[in-house]
C-alpha cells in the first residue's frame, strides 16, 4: 500500500489545514478519510461521452457556472435542491462526511465538479468515452484573500 504524507504549513501561531498528497496533489485531509480509496477512484473513474466536467481552480466562480450548466441541461428550470446535491464534487465522491449522489449511478448526462488539474482529471480512453470540460480561468490574484499584518 502506498504512503500518503500529511502536510501542514505553520507560520508563527497560524497553521493551515492538513493536506494529504494524493496523485501528486495536496488534497485537504477533510475531503478524504482514505487517500488510497480516493487515488483509486480518480485513477479508475470511467467517463461517459455525454459527461460535462466543470473544472476550476477553487474560488473561481465554480458554483455559479455549475448552476448555469445545470439550468442549460434542464431547460432553465429552478430546483429547490442545492447545487451541491445536483452536481457532485468528484474529489469527495467517496467521503461519507459529505453526502452527495453516487456519481457512478447518476443518469446521463452527468454534470460533475472538480478542482483537479489537467494531468490528473479523468479522461475518456476512446471516442465513446470522451467527455466535455468547461474550464474557468480567472486571475489568481482575484481568488486569494490577502490580509495585512499590523
Amino acid at each position: 500500500m502506498a504512503s500518503f504524507p500529511v502536510f501542514e504549513v505553520r507560520e508563527g501561531e497560524w497553521a493551515s489545514e492538513k493536506f494529504v498528497d494524493v496523485l501528486g496533489l495536496k488534497i485537504p485531509l477533510r475531503f478524504t478519510p482514505d487517500p488510497q480509496l480516493l487515488a483509486d477512484f480518480i485513477s479508475n473513474f470511467q467517463t461517459r461521452a455525454d459527461d460535462v466536467f466543470v473544472a476550476t481552480f477553487p474560488k473561481s466562480g465554480t458554483t455559479w457556472v455549475q448552476e448555469i450548466v445545470w439550468q442549460i441541461f434542464n431547460d432553465g428550470n429552478v430546483h429547490s435542491e442545492t447545487i451541491f446535491q445536483r452536481v457532485p464534487f468528484l474529489e469527495i465522491a467517496n467521503n461519507l462526511h459529505f453526502p452527495q449522489p453516487d456519481i457512478k449511478t447518476l443518469p446521463s448526462p452527468r454534470i460533475l465538479k472538480t478542482h483537479l488539474p489537467y494531468d490528473v482529471i479523468p479522461k475518456g480512453a476512446n471516442k465513446d468515452t470522451r467527455c466535455k470540460y468547461i474550464y474557468i480561468a480567472r486571475n489568481p490574484k482575484d481568488t486569494v484573500v490577502f490580509s495585512r499584518r499590523p
